[in-house]
């Protein structure tokens, strides 16, 4: 009994033990929070990577500068036709004015794309290294095996 009047008791904010048991609180959140940012970082990365997978040519063992230039200008592309799809149905419908979650989304993501590409470099898999594009080809979409992939970082200027 005397163990469960403990724990009904109100006890002082400023005690010791109510500070320890928020601090554990806090470092729960946290570590919760970090968790949650590394799977969505690794769930990005594997999503870029299997486009570039699916979107390899069957015959090539290697891309060459002006492969990988065509191959990024057609990712940074991807979205043209969904975008299309969503502008058609704005035309049609009666609510022109309202926006679309999914429209901001996307071009959000191709701002920042774009302006990576054009200044700093776009993030993607060595597509010019054969050991690199070998085992793109062969992955299987797990992602712990991200680790493995060398990302490279192509900017237009380097590319030219």
């Amino acid at each position: 009994m005397p163990s469960n009047n403990k724990q009904l008791t109100a006890k002082h904010p400023n005690s010791r033990q109510v500070i320890s048991m928020a601090k554990k609180q806090r470092k729960k959140i946290a570590r919760n929070t970090s968790k949650f940012s590394t799977i969505m970082k690794q769930t990005l990365i594997g999503e870029k990577l299997s486009w570039f997978q699916v979107n390899l040519l069957p015959d090539k063992i290697v891309y060459t500068k002006e492969e990988t230039k065509q191959a990024i200008e057609v990712y940074l592309s991807r979205f043209n036709a969904e975008l299309e799809a969503i502008r058609s149905k704005q035309n049609i419908g009666s609510r022109k004015n309202q926006v679309n979650k999914r429209e901001e989304v996307i071009k959000m993501t191709l701002e920042r794309e774009i302006g990576d590409y054009n200044s700093g470099g776009l993030e993607i898999p060595d597509l010019m290294n054969e050991g690199q594009f070998k085992l793109l080809k062969e992955w299987d979409g797990d992602l712990k095996y991200l680790s493995l992939f060398k990302l490279k970082r192509y900017s237009k200027k380097c590319l030219n």
